[in-house]
């Protein structure tokens, strides 16, 4: 009997199987930090996007030659608005009432990065840095002739618009790989499931096809290197708009936390999923309202979250729930 499917299914498979014990970075566009903040409430050791939010990846090699301080902070590419001085290299958030304290702001990042990445190396910890590209157009400053990463509200004039080729894409993430060659980490590319339709439908296409090309060659090339299709789950599984915020771009919590699923049982193992989804119950009783906070069943309810979070920490002392 013929039986009809309603949606595709995207096969997501990794030889990664990935456990408390590691380490992760979250870098790159808005959906990164959307799997940082699930990977952080459920204790794992996680950073995000130290500075900033990035979007294309020649503004990922830059954000990350700073963190390995290959090159500082250029007060050419400064510019003072609404009392603040703000970066083209960094994001919006990224910003100080002098030029002076925003790249001490940096500086003290910088430092803080480069300690993260020598204690883990020092350590047995696998580090799992998890890059993800959100589109192939970027804007050249002309006069600074650098591709920047957040224009701040400049006038367009000021820049000219164009599309990386998938040469300059590769040859960008040539750069990452080497940037990271000293960590001995394992790298996990994603491509932002966020459309970025400003560009346009046929252009957004085209740079989404452009870096999922550039990334797919890559992890040809390197063992350390592996791929999660977020774009595609969903262009495909999750086809749609119900899955869509009132923008018709951004994900829905539901969607993201789909995604995040495939995520967990495509790159850890058996054990560590179960020690999650301890976690994950431990901390959906802890944001449960309680209707009556000093009646007897409240305090029954107080007292066996209380008794579960003694027992998850001591069957798993080295999990730390982030509340």
């Amino acid at each position: 009997m013929y039986s009809m499917k309603w949606r595709t299914n995207i096969n997501v498979s990794s030889e990664l199987k990935m456990t408390y014990q590691d380490r992760f970075v979250f870098i790159g566009s808005c959906f990164a930090e959307n799997m940082a903040h699930k990977m952080h409430r459920l204790g794992f050791q996680t950073r995000c996007n130290p500075l900033g939010i990035m979007y294309n990846p020649a503004s990922l090699v830059q954000c990350l030659r700073l963190l390995s301080g290959q090159q500082e902070l250029s007060k050419a590419s400064m510019l003072a608005r609404d009392g603040h001085y703000f970066h083209f290299d960094l994001h919006s958030d990224w910003h100080a009432k002098t030029m002076d304290a925003l790249q001490a702001k940096v500086g003290q990042k910088v430092e803080d990065w480069q300690a993260f990445l020598k204690a883990e190396k020092q350590s047995s910890a696998t580090i799992n840095i998890v890059l993800t590209l959100g589109t192939a157009w970027v804007y050249r400053h002309h006069k600074t002739g650098n591709i920047v990463a957040n224009c701040h509200k400049q006038e367009t004039q000021q820049f000219s618009k164009f599309l990386l080729s998938e040469a300059e894409i590769m040859d960008q993430l040539k750069q990452i790989n080497r940037i990271f060659s000293a960590a001995h980490c394992n790298i996990i590319w994603t491509v932002s499931p966020i459309r970025h339709l400003k560009d346009g439908v046929s252009e957004n296409a085209v740079s989404k096809s452009r870096l999922i090309s550039a990334v797919y060659e890559m992890v040809q090339q390197h063992k350390h290197m592996h791929y999660f299709p977020a774009y595609e789950i969903m262009m495909d599984e999750l086809r749609d708009y119900r899955y869509y915020q009132e923008d018709l771009i951004h994900p829905t919590e539901t969607a993201i936390s789909y995604i995040w699923t495939c995520f967990k049982e495509a790159t850890f193992g058996i054990a560590t999923q179960e020690t999650m989804d301890k976690c994950d119950k431990i901390l959906k009783m802890k944001d449960h309202r309680l209707l009556f906070p000093e009646s007897e069943e409240a305090q029954r309810f107080k007292q066996k979250l209380k008794d579960s979070k003694e027992q998850f920490h001591k069957d798993h002392p080295e999990v730390r729930i982030n509340e």
